[in-house]
């Protein structure tokens, strides 16, 4: 083969590699299980290869910790040790990520492992308020994170309003700059990427919708401390 040749195969090899490599997402991370009745567990996958994970079910319960291998896009939970029947049951466990989930096969159906959120504090919140005077009720709000997970009603009814009897409240203007808003918290959900709202205006009246998606940069700044 000509020289230059192989070094075109060389390098569409190495290119090749790298890009399989980049494909794959790293596993690491904290998983809770979701979608199985009467049992609780937690899964942690380190990058170094190793794992720990706690079971609880009927009056079993306990910790193990062992080592993970990967086979495409499959991991195998192996060499489980502590809790000797957890490790029973741990150990040979296949997981396929999914997504944000890890999924376990229960026979008839498949369970998640579902990633968590790695967030500098417990919860973030969403919150609405209105002008002075305008009344606003919110039939539904959808929130998306950016792990693709959908929580669907998660807010509705009336928002923070203020209705000032002497006729003070400015109505053409916006309360601010700090407004925490009438809505809810939101614990184990990561940070939005879209979050779409039905909502009524009273006093047209009339019904609105948007669905807004909420850029990276404004993500960065939920990760950001600031002094209030």
């Amino acid at each position: 083969m000509a020289p230059g040749k192989r070094l075109l195969g060389c390098l569409l090899l190495v290119l090749s590699m790298a890009a399989s490599a980049a494909s794959q997402t790293d596993p690491a991370g904290r998983y809770v299980l979701n979608g199985v009745r009467e049992m609780d567990s937690a899964l942690l996958i380190r990058s170094d290869g190793t794992f720990a994970a706690s079971l609880a079910y009927g009056n079993v319960e306990g910790r193990v910790q062992g080592r993970w291998q990967r086979q495409g896009e499959i991991l195998i939970l192996q060499g489980a040790q502590g809790h000797p029947e957890i490790a029973e049951l741990i150990n040979g466990t296949r997981l396929t990520l999914d997504g944000a989930c890890l999924l376990r096969d229960m026979g008839t159906y498949q369970a998640c492992y579902l990633r968590q959120p790695e967030l500098p504090y417990d919860d973030w919140r969403l919150g609405f308020f209105a002008p002075d005077y305008m009344d606003v009720w919110v039939e539904t709000t959808d929130v998306a994170d950016v792990r693709g997970i959908t929580f669907r009603e998660a807010v509705a009814g009336s928002v923070s309003i203020r209705q000032p009897e002497d006729g003070s409240g400015e109505p053409a203007g916006w309360p601010g700059p700090y407004i925490r808003g009438k809505g809810r918290n939101f614990q184990g959900v990561d940070l939005p990427a879209r979050i779409f709202i039905r909502w009524q205006s009273l006093a047209e009246p009339q019904t609105y919708r948007v669905t807004l998606s909420i850029p990276a940069e404004a993500r960065e700044l939920m990760l950001k401390p600031e002094r209030v």
